[in-house]
């Protein structure tokens, strides 16, 4: 039972990440904007390092945050999340986060 609390907390971390993403879906930068600072949080360091990885379009890069941060599945639905995650990146071009506009440990919310 102690290990409850952990993975409800990486969930939550994880349910952030995602809609971080999809807020940053919804807003390609055209690069004329400057970066944010990303908070020291949990939320902001899942973030980050996220950002990091997909702004890359580095595959080992993406492979190793999705290993790490993402739920361990079989190697052809990974391969095939990895591959959803490149598609993605080309099609938008990578994100810079233009400001934060709230953030606590476990929530981030960064339009771009």
């Amino acid at each position: 039972m102690t290990g409850i609390p952990n993975e409800r907390r990486c969930c939550g971390l994880l349910v952030t990440l995602f809609l971080a993403i999809l807020t940053l879906a919804h807003g390609q930068t055209t690069g004329s904007s400057q970066a944010a600072t990303i908070p020291d949080t949990p939320a902001g360091k899942l973030f980050s390092a996220w950002l990091e990885a997909y702004n890359s379009g580095d595959h080992d890069k993406m492979l190793k945050f999705q290993t790490e941060h993402l739920p361990a599945v079989p190697d052809a639905r990974r391969e095939q999340r990895l591959k959803r995650m490149q598609e993605f990146r080309e099609q938008t071009g990578g994100f810079t986060v233009e400001k934060v506009e709230s953030a606590s440990p476990n929530r981030l919310r960064a339009p771009v």
